[in-house]
């Protein structure tokens, strides 16, 4: 039964009429740029014209005018995600560059100063050395941390090897093992008086 029904779309799938016309398929890849057409139609969707109207004024079918707001749905998915990775990777620099001034700033901050003091005639120097202005370290690690957060690097790292999941170097039934312990501990703990 379930062959039945995918053989019947995917005949039903190839039967479509491609709307710039001819037979085609509407599965193909527009990871390109979709054709003129589409997005003439898809601008229409956009400005809150009903399916119904746009299939009219480009005629065309509703189902057809669905199917081809869904491939450029697709093709902007991937042309969006191009965009947010490259503004990832120029934030990144931005933050790498406020890492780097921060950390010259700290290791300046860590170099002795010289004070001249004059008095009647008399002139003094006085050399302050200082350990540096911590300041400037916690602007590089929050520099740091919002790099991670733009990866996902402060995420709880989950890895699967050859089928096996590991969450923190352990299988996941040492992980829930290790939690069980830990409540059943925590639970111990709240039930048991404290001996004053």
């Amino acid at each position: 039964m379930a062959k039945a029904i995918q053989k019947r779309s995917d005949v039903m799938r190839n039967q479509l009429k491609h709307p710039k016309g001819g037979r085609g398929n509407l599965d193909r890849d527009y990871t390109l740029q979709p054709p003129e057409r589409w997005l003439e139609i898809y601008r229409d969707l956009m400005t809150g014209k009903r399916t119904a109207d746009v299939a009219r004024l480009h005629g065309t079918t509703e189902p057809t005018v669905g199917r081809i707001r869904k491939r450029v749905n697709e093709y902007l998915i991937t042309e969006y995600m191009d965009d947010i990775r490259q503004l990832k990777v120029e934030h990144s620099q931005r933050l790498w560059h406020i890492y780097h001034e921060a950390m010259a700033a700290w290791e300046a901050s860590k170099k002795p100063t010289k004070t001249v003091t004059r008095k009647k005639g008399r002139v003094d120097v006085t050399l302050t050395t200082t350990s540096g202005d911590v300041r400037f370290l916690a602007q590089a690690d929050a520099a740091m941390n919002r790099i991670r957060e733009i990866w996902g690097a402060n995420s709880p790292i989950r890895i699967e090897h050859s089928g096996e999941l590991r969450v923190a170097g352990k299988t996941q039934a040492e992980a829930n093992a290790e939690l069980v312990a830990h409540v059943q501990g925590l639970i111990q703990q709240i039930q048991t008086p404290s001996e004053n």
